[in-house]
């Protein structure tokens, strides 16, 4: 390759870097693309001729799409030049560290490539109670939220989960009877902290003891168009009789993709479903029912910035007043 200090930046050269760049900034494939030219509104990165010189403002197009790539990662490891460089009537060299030069593009894209799926912290926007369903009366038998989580095309999903999306659930029971059996599904509830889901795993975050992921190494990538039970929990010992005084109750959260692949980037689906089943499956003598408020809750996590992303719509199919 002639990319090289002190030599011209030769059309081949630039557009290998521009390819291997929207692979990552733009559309991409699998758990790789952004979708920044898609639904970011961002200036297109051009495409030179063979033959044709590299203009420093198409030199700058590409920087500046790099280190947006760059940014969101928070990725130490890259070196562009700065715009100051880059600027019209200025000498548009080649930085290739290679040749003792400041700057690595080559690097600098390898990086980005394996960096895609990491996020800065700042790059990342936690948005609460996106969707609830709550109940405030007595039952005792089972109560379901089934809920949906949609794009508008199945490349929508993708760049939500490879730039850092999250769904999260939560639950939570108060007020109502001063019942064991209520201190057990508070309880409960109170350790189930939080259930995420992102690009390939699930995870338990603040939960304590009687909550187990079942699908740890299942995320959106992974899932298929059944049921998938992803985590469960069980009571913890905080109500009558100890950890077996309520061993039929449970929570069990499943998820599925509801549509399947439907693309041609390696998507998987463009609308995800949940299943949040509270089941009360044991018998007590002297009180079976659960009172008070119990509440679903759904949360997310987007990229906010220097991406743009499209954000999800939430919807509760099946909610927790239907059950009994």
């Amino acid at each position: 390759m002639a990319y090289r200090q002190g030599e011209y930046i030769l059309a081949s050269d630039f557009n290998t870097f521009r390819t291997d760049l929207l692979n990552v900034y733009d559309v991409g494939f699998g758990d790789a693309g952004y979708g920044q030219l898609v639904f970011g509104g961002a200036t297109a990165v051009p495409f030179v001729a063979i033959g044709e010189l590299i203009k420093s403002s198409e030199w700058t197009i590409f920087r500046n799409a790099a280190q947006t790539c760059s940014n969101h990662q928070g990725n130490t490891s890259t070196s562009f030049p700065p715009a100051s460089e880059l600027a019209v009537s200025e000498l548009v060299e080649a930085h290739d560290f290679l040749d003792g030069n400041a700057y690595d593009i080559d690097g600098s894209l390898a990086a980005i490539t394996s960096d895609r799926l990491s996020v800065a912290p700042g790059s990342v926007t936690v948005f609460s109670n996106a969707l609830n369903s709550v109940r405030g009366t007595a039952w005792s038998a089972q109560l379901q939220h089934r809920f949906t989580v949609s794009f508008g095309v199945v490349d929508e999903a993708r760049y939500f989960f490879n730039s850092g999306g999250q769904i999260r659930i939560r639950g939570s029971r108060s007020g109502g009877s001063a019942t064991s059996q209520n201190l057990s599904w508070t309880n409960m509830l109170l350790n189930m902290g939080r259930i995420t889901m992102n690009y390939t795993s699930t995870t338990l975050s603040g939960g304590g003891a009687g909550w187990t992921i079942n699908q740890p190494n299942v995320g959106y990538y992974d899932l298929s168009t059944s049921f998938v039970t992803i985590a469960t929990g069980l009571p913890d010992g905080g109500g009558y009789g100890g950890y077996g005084g309520y061993p039929g109750n449970s929570v069990t959260i499943e998820a599925r993709s509801q549509d399947g692949p439907g693309g041609a980037n390696g998507d998987n689906g463009r609308t995800l479903e949940f299943r949040v089943l509270y089941t009360d499956g044991h018998s007590n003598p002297f009180f079976d029912s659960v009172d008070g408020t119990i509440t679903s809750d759904v949360d997310y996590r987007k990229a906010t910035t220097p991406l743009t992303i499209p954000t999800p719509v939430f919807s509760t199919s099946v909610p927790l007043t239907s059950g009994s």
